[in-house]
């Protein structure tokens, strides 16, 4: 499916509360059973946090619906792929960034995050340091992962339908004549489709925040270079997952809800 494109923006309302970029490879037994020192000091100038965790384990900011967070632990295994081994979690001084290492994938995730060249500058020597230190032949896939969670308070549109707000690429059913917003009690949606030699999977849905009881619509969106990609490519290969991101949040809302999130030219 060929996404249409779309003028690059950085949203000065921006509605992600994570991004996060992945690499994966064939297991590397060192990382299992070795503590990461080398690595550490390689990066411990911008990640001076340390822990061993379970990835299952995903650490999800306060305040994201219940509804989305049922689904976001649902799709680890089919999104972003994650070991179920356990795994080394490298967190910065603010506790925005976390570089999480194990035997088959690195990651790197952000809570606040600021725009593409400043994500790609951050994880740069982070890939750098793992590809000196570990030596792998190649990546296996490599991933980037979008989680929005669209506020209409937040965005001045209290009162407003998500019929408004959202294209009927994801959200047909809040355009059907008869059916209110207030009669659909659950609309949880999940697609994936093919983008060139790339995999694009979208989760999305209405939820309610259960700290304000306001109901939120959650977009989550997974990309992946599927396949061998050689080293020398990963970041080329990151910039054009973020490229299709980027046309396809643009896909998924009305002109409204793009104007209120307030797009400057990149």
């Amino acid at each position: 499916m060929p996404l249409p494109p779309s003028k690059r923006v950085v949203f000065k309302r921006n509605p992600l509360f994570g991004v996060a970029a992945q690499m994966r490879f064939h297991p590397i037994l060192r990382i299992q059973v070795e503590t990461p020192a080398k690595f550490q000091e390689a990066i411990r100038s911008q990640f001076a946090g340390y822990e061993v965790v379970n990835p299952s384990a995903i650490a999800i900011p306060p305040g994201v619906p219940a509804e989305v967070q049922v689904a976001m632990r649902a799709s680890l295994q089919s999104s972003l792929n994650i070991s179920f081994d356990r795994a080394h979690r490298f967190v910065s001084g603010d506790g925005n960034w976390t570089v999480q290492l194990s035997q088959d994938s690195i990651t790197m995730a952000c809570k606040g995050y600021p725009r593409w060249e400043e994500f790609r500058e951050k994880f740069r020597p982070v890939f750098d340091s793992f590809i000196t230190i570990y030596s792998p032949p190649f990546a296996m896939s490599v991933g980037l992962r979008y989680q929005n969670a669209i506020e209409r308070s937040k965005l001045g549109h209290v009162g407003v339908d998500w019929r408004d707000l959202l294209s009927s690429f994801i959200a047909a059913e809040f355009g059907c004549d008869g059916l209110s917003e207030a009669d659909i009690v659950s609309d949880l949606h999940r697609f994936e489709f093919k983008e060139g030699s790339d995999r694009i999977l979208v989760q999305h849905g209405m939820a309610t925040n259960n700290l304000t009881k306001e109901s939120v619509y959650s977009i989550d969106c997974n990309l992946n270079a599927i396949g061998k990609v050689e080293l020398k490519d990963v970041i080329t290969r990151l910039d054009q997952l973020n490229k299709h991101s980027g046309s396809l949040f643009r896909l998924c809302i009305t002109d409204r809800l793009f104007t209120s999130l307030e797009p400057t030219d990149v």
